[in-house]
């Protein structure tokens, strides 16, 4: 899971610093341990920031994995989130 989050933050063109108070930042990632959202609406919602299929499916996959976490494993990313981001 810890290097699915890292992919996830390096993947993305990022506009600012993780840690920096970015609020770009801290929607993606609470869009990513939401599980009440879907694969389909996260990649909706990164629309701008895909550019081919292939970059699609893989967020999509990626969300699913999180959506397949148990509630104790997607707090605990939280937690770590915010320990190691204490901007966020």
């Amino acid at each position: 899971m810890k290097l699915v989050t890292v992919f996830m933050l390096s993947a993305l063109p990022l506009y600012c610093s993780a840690g920096s108070g970015c609020q770009f930042i801290e929607d993606i990632v609470s869009k990513t341990i939401d599980a009440s959202m879907s694969p389909a609406e996260f990649t909706k919602d990164l629309e701008a920031y895909i550019e081919t299929d292939a970059e699609e499916n893989a967020f999509q996959k990626m969300k699913h994995l999180f959506n397949s976490q148990s509630k104790e494993t997607l707090a605990n990313i939280q937690e770590m989130m915010v320990i190691s981001s204490p901007m966020l």
